[in-house]
């Protein structure tokens, strides 16, 4: 009687860590090409906004931990810009706090685990959904400024709505947070049925 071994793909950290990195990487790349192509206009300009507020952290730290904390973490570390070359007024930017950074990171590793549970079973029953939850929650923590909708960093979907002639500005916060919620619970589902696949 023949006898089949099926030989599995042995689990690999290097694997995992090189497909979220690209993952990580691609975040940025994705969002600066929609921004592109829907707004005009190449990046021309990168500004790091945090380094003008060091001086009044330090100033606040001493008397207002808490204060100069959230000062590091709700400012930008880092924009992208197109500015006009004419006018030096910036048409469109995409903004990155600490707070995004950290959620493109856990985004990131958690979709680069499913990938790597996924690579090592031909069964890919929760790839689609873990991949869709980890769109959405890297676009619930995306920020941009559009100088025809928004003066500072505001959710993409905020402006996307708003440019499409949608009101009730009171609820978007709620948009977001549904989003949010959906793409984090999207992935660690997806995840977790990758996982028991891989059983």
């Amino acid at each position: 009687m023949d006898k089949t071994v099926v030989i599995h793909p042995q689990k690999s950290s290097g694997h995992f860590l090189l497909t979220s990195i690209l993952l990580f990487i691609s975040f940025f790349l994705i969002g600066l090409l929609a921004m592109t192509l829907l707004n005009g206009g190449m990046v021309n300009h990168l500004l790091f906004p945090l380094g003008a507020e060091l001086d009044m952290f330090r100033l606040i730290w001493p008397q207002q931990p808490m204060v100069a904390l959230e000062l590091l973490v709700t400012n930008s570390l880092f924009v992208f810009a197109h500015q006009d070359p004419r006018s030096g007024l910036k048409l469109w930017t995409l903004d990155y706090d600490a707070i995004t950074l950290a959620v493109y990171l856990l985004a990131a590793l958690l979709g680069g685990r499913l990938i790597d549970c996924a690579r090592q079973h031909q069964n890919h029953r929760g790839l689609s959904s873990g991949l869709l939850g980890m769109s959405l929650l890297v676009l619930a923590f995306t920020y941009m400024t559009a100088i025809a909708h928004c003066a500072g960093p505001t959710w993409v979907g905020f402006v996307a709505l708003y440019g499409l002639g949608f009101s009730g500005f009171e609820f978007y916060p709620y948009y977001q947070a549904v989003v949010a919620t959906a793409g984090l619970g999207l992935l660690l589902w997806g995840l977790r049925r990758q996982t028991q696949t891989n059983r």
